[in-house]
């Protein structure tokens, strides 16, 4: 049998939802535009660190041109001060982690710095995450196990955050000028304005300063956070949670995975599930009516 790490991450987390997405093998008919940014920003950030991957996902021009935006700011903000780039987007398999399971996961970056090796990885998060919970971030605590299994001496992990931020083109004012405003600065870029300067037909020596600001100044978007370091006492029994959690997984499978084994966890982020619906209804309906009720807003995965 074989498991991805997010599979068992979100069975962790809520093991309603895992049903729903590797038991049944459901998702939205509309695919969520979110996981499809992410996917994208992921490719262009391994052609940026020297590695070309097969497009998984197909985006409109306009959120296509909004993601490259995006990773171009990021690649002109973000310092990449390490020695040598070892790994990109490279999948990995630790074979037989429990008995009868292999455990897969994809390793974003990883790197050479000051003889250490450092495990990247990449997020295209709605807003910054509160540093406070990075170092209890069970993703990476869980690469930085399994790296190290599969034979890479990984040293720390980092999160490499890009906030999917929307940026605007200034619109002209009834006096025939473009605001300077704060608010409106805060939501554009030298490009933008740039670009807004002239096709109004403005002359760009007028707005030389807000120019000059907008290029010299951070977009807001990146936010590479301190490595995290793991002690080996730490991985030691992460590890074996992470295998009880396999092996319950392998259990259920095999009973047939009734709707009672997995039971729901509410919580904050319940509201951005992308099952919520179903969750909702699922008990109060039967199991002919649930089948119909998911048929009409869910496809199986391919």
């Amino acid at each position: 049998m074989e498991l991805h790490l997010t599979d068992v991450l979100t069975y962790k987390s809520c093991r309603r939802k895992f049903r729903y997405s590797q038991i049944l093998r459901l998702e939205p008919k509309d695919s969520t535009l979110a996981l499809n940014v992410g996917k994208y920003g992921h490719e262009l950030l391994a052609k940026h660190y020297g590695k070309d991957i097969e497009p998984e996902c197909e985006l409109d021009s306009q959120t296509k041109s909004y993601v490259e935006d995006l990773v171009e700011l990021y690649k002109s903000e973000t310092k990449d001060d390490w020695h040598k780039v070892l790994l990109v987007e490279q999948p990995i398999t630790v074979y037989n982690f429990v008995e009868g399971i292999d455990l897969t996961f994809t390793i974003d970056l990883l790197v050479s710095k000051l003889n250490k090796t450092i495990l990247i990885d990449h997020k295209f998060y709605e807003r910054t995450p509160n540093a406070d919970i990075v170092e209890l971030n069970e993703q990476l605590t869980a690469y930085a196990c399994l790296a190290n299994l599969a034979g890479f001496k990984v040293d720390g992990v980092v999160l490499n955050c890009i906030v999917k931020k929307t940026f605007k083109k200034p619109q002209l004012l009834s006096g025939e000028k473009l605001s300077k405003a704060q608010s409106v600065l805060d939501s554009t870029t030298e490009k933008l304005y740039r670009s807004a300067v002239e096709e109004n037909g403005l002359d760009e020596n007028d707005y030389s300063d807000v120019l000059e600001m907008l290029a010299s100044r951070p977009s807001g978007i990146c936010a590479r956070f301190p490595t995290v370091y793991k002690t080996k006492r730490e991985l030691e029994v992460y590890e074996s949670q992470l295998a009880k959690a396999c092996s319950e997984i392998a259990e259920l499978v095999e009973a047939g995975g009734k709707n009672s084994d997995f039971y729901t966890n509410v919580s904050m982020s319940c509201s951005a599930c992308r099952y919520k619906q179903l969750c909702k209804y699922e008990n109060s309906l039967s199991e002919s009516e649930f089948r119909k009720f998911a048929e009409d807003d869910y496809r199986i995965k391919e």
